[in-house]
């Protein structure tokens, strides 16, 4: 059967991360026959390969074990490997959202009518969870189907640490293909406090994201605007804590 579907996982020592997006995918109540699973992992030394190598899916299973130039450096060599029409960057520790997940978006994959099919995701920080999230104008990666025609000649910019996939949906746009059809789909849940929304690394967040804004020539206002919404949330992490910056965001 033709590959329909991609799921792109991107590793580095966590294994225990690894370990619950392959029991998400595996729990599938569906045949996963037009599925393959591509892991890109980080050269990890905390027997995540080890563990790889003794799974025997329903599914293509194909991994690769290597230094990488960074997070988005390793989806573009996803990517390059993946032979679906549509992917899907669920990364280490990222879980699809329930056992039906894929039994309710393959009908929109087959259909084939869009260049980005888009559900919603949840956050999750401790305790705390947050559904319905969709980041509207844009889509999060854990939860966007993306057509392989959206990737061609472009990639994920690797000298990006943090903006990397907010790039990739930027460059679509200018080149007119970041259609999306949204659905009312929960498609998968996405932990938060990795190197992305750490408040530790809220002024290089903040430097990446104007470089983008400047890129893809953003107004002053827009720019102006942002910096002080950052360094509002920066103070209010010293003030009142991660608890109250990660309900912030995930709420906001």
């Amino acid at each position: 059967m033709n590959t329909l579907l991609s799921i792109i996982t991107v590793t580095k020592n966590d294994l225990p991360g690894l370990m619950s997006t392959y029991e998400s995918i595996i729990s599938q109540d569906c045949s996963l026959d037009c599925v393959e699973w591509i892991v890109i992992d980080g050269e990890s030394s905390d027997g995540s390969v080890d563990y790889l190598k003794a799974l025997h899916p329903e599914f293509d299973l194909t991994y690769i074990s290597e230094k990488d130039l960074g997070i988005f450096d390793a989806m573009n060599k996803g990517a390059e490997k993946a032979s679906g029409q549509y992917f899907l960057f669920l990364n280490a520790g990222d879980i699809l959202h329930n056992d039906f997940t894929l039994t309710s978006i393959f009908p929109y994959l087959l259909k084939n009518s869009s260049k980005i099919i888009a559900g919603t995701v949840s956050l999750k920080w401790r305790d705390i969870l947050v559904s319905g999230v969709d980041i509207s104008p844009w889509v999060p990666h854990q939860g966007a189907f993306i057509h392989r025609s959206c990737f061609g000649n472009r990639c994920y910019d690797h000298d990006l640490k943090i903006y990397g996939d907010l790039k990739f949906w930027m460059t679509l746009k200018d080149d007119g293909l970041f259609l999306v059809q949204r659905v009312e789909l929960e498609i998968a849940q996405f932990t938060m406090g990795g190197a992305g929304n750490n408040p530790a690394n809220i002024f290089e967040r903040l430097k990446e994201r104007n470089r983008l804004s400047i890129e893809f020539n953003e107004s002053l206002l827009k720019i102006i605007a942002r910096t002080g919404l950052f360094i509002a949330l920066y103070f209010s992490w010293k003030v009142f804590g991660s608890r109250f910056y990660y309900k912030l965001i995930m709420r906001s």
